[in-house]
């Protein structure tokens, strides 16, 4: 009757993609064979025929998903007949759908009576225009984003939203929900198979309006407040469970600043020192909360321990140090390592750029971040610091021309990732300056 679909962009996450087996639970081809106890013989009369299509591009390639799975395709845009339902997930940060595929999109939304957006699958929907005057929902740290760069949306903070023949929800699991809330409006009632497998199969049927999350809180702090603070009681379980609240409540709250930084437009003010101060904080911050490896510099440990609390000027020294020849070696074998991943990072075709996973992100960023404790550190000799500033000079104005030929951002527009980065850049570009080191060495000197 339906064909669900699972349109490929790269690398999905395949939870995102799970939701299909909804489908399969209320599908003659599974329920035909469930002994009675588990479904009643009158119940599997209702079970629907479905056809199911993987659909890529050409229907060749097999598509690759998260965890190293792999679908094979049955379908092309070409070869893919008219669909009842389109089943979208997320695709990889940083790809965006080329005219084919916002122009396959648009036919199968004329074609079809249901288009199913998990977590990100509504990005590719967007671009394809299919949003424009509706409403939607999204992953809910992005919804303050969404509404700033497509207004033409009415973005709202729910688990899952339904307008028209679109459907769109909130991260991953809320897929989940929404696929359930689907079937209950398409086939659910009172004594129906559908009813029975989302009861049997214990599907979620949470608030659309996350109020089980509102309770959760409360008493997780109850918890926090019994348990930790007035018993003292300590274990790694409670360590773990506290990373991961002030983990969402911090995203919560940093993704509301950078939408000031941007709104504000204080990347912008190359001279206001309050507001570069401001911009490298919530860019750090962001950094820092999606670090998913550490950067192990392991000789070099104290070295590059920092205090947070000091101005940037505070790793400058008043006179050159004499390091000794320990440290000197462990200073240049950790640049070397530097040097080796910029320069391959900088090696890359631009078109590639696109494709970095996130983990190559954290990579650059955490590596830019850790070089001045060796350009400007007075447990590293003159000489040695000079060689380092200079070759760091000429890869973060290289960087720096490859972000903005990335960039898509005009004059007045909302900037992009690379637009970002390279306003990042630019601000650290004058501290690799000879004459600015020179300068701030000398000032240092002076008091």
């Amino acid at each position: 009757m339906s064909s669900p679909v699972n349109l490929r962009n790269p690398e999905p996450e395949h939870l995102d993609i799970a939701p299909v087996g909804f489908f399969s639970s209320i599908s003659r081809d599974l329920v035909k064979d469930m002994p009675s106890f588990i479904i009643p013989d009158d119940l599997k009369a209702q079970a629907l025929d479905f056809e199911f299509h993987w659909i890529t591009e050409n229907g060749e390639r097999p598509g690759h998903l998260t965890g190293n799975l792999n679908v094979s395709p049955t379908d092309s845009f070409t070869t893919c007949p008219p669909l009842d339902i389109v089943v979208l997930g997320v695709h990889k940060v940083g790809y965006q759908a080329n005219e084919t595929e916002k122009e396959f999109l648009r036919k199968c939304h004329a074609d079809c009576v249901a288009l199913l957006c998990i977590c990100g699958g509504f990005e590719s929907v967007l671009s394809a225009g299919l949003l424009e005057g509706k409403t939607a929902t999204a992953p809910r740290g992005f919804i303050p984003l969404m509404q700033q760069v497509a207004p033409g949306t009415n973005w709202i903070e729910k688990r899952w939203v339904h307008d028209g023949k679109i459907w769109t929800s909130g991260t991953l699991l809320n897929g989940f929900d929404m696929v359930a809330a689907f079937g209950r409006d398409t086939w659910g009632g009172k004594n129906t198979l559908l009813e029975h497998c989302l009861s049997e199969m214990a599907w979620p049927e949470r608030d659309v309006d996350y109020a089980e999350d509102v309770i959760n809180n409360e008493r997780f702090r109850r918890v926090l407040s019994e348990r930790i603070i007035v018993n003292g009681e300590k274990s790694l379980d409670y360590v773990q469970g506290l990373l991961v609240y002030v983990a969402c409540q911090l995203f919560q709250f940093l993704q509301i600043c950078i939408n000031m930084v941007s709104d504000l437009k204080l990347s912008q003010k190359t001279h206001d020192m309050a507001a570069q101060n401001a911009c490298l904080g919530c860019y750090n911050l962001s950094s820092m909360l999606f670090i998913k490896v550490q950067i192990a510099f392991l000789p070099l440990k104290d070295l590059l321990r920092s205090d947070l609390n000091n101005p940037p000027s505070s790793i400058l020294p008043p006179t050159p140090a004499s390091p000794d020849t320990d440290t000197i070696e462990s200073a240049t074998t950790c640049f070397t390592e530097i040097q080796a991943f910029l320069e391959y990072f900088l090696s890359a075709p631009l078109d590639q750029y696109l494709n970095f996973s996130t983990r190559e992100w954290c990579l650059l960023i955490m590596t830019i971040a850790i070089t001045p404790r060796l350009c400007f550190s007075p447990d590293v000799s003159s000489h040695s610091q000079d060689q380092a500033t200079a070759k760091m000079l000429i890869y973060l104005e290289s960087l720096t021309h490859r972000m903005g030929d990335l960039s898509a951002s005009s004059i007045g527009s909302h900037p992009d990732f690379f637009h970002m980065f390279r306003s990042v850049l630019e601000i650290m570009l004058p501290a690799y300056t000879p004459q600015n080191k020179t300068t701030q060495y000398r000032a240092s000197g002076d008091d």
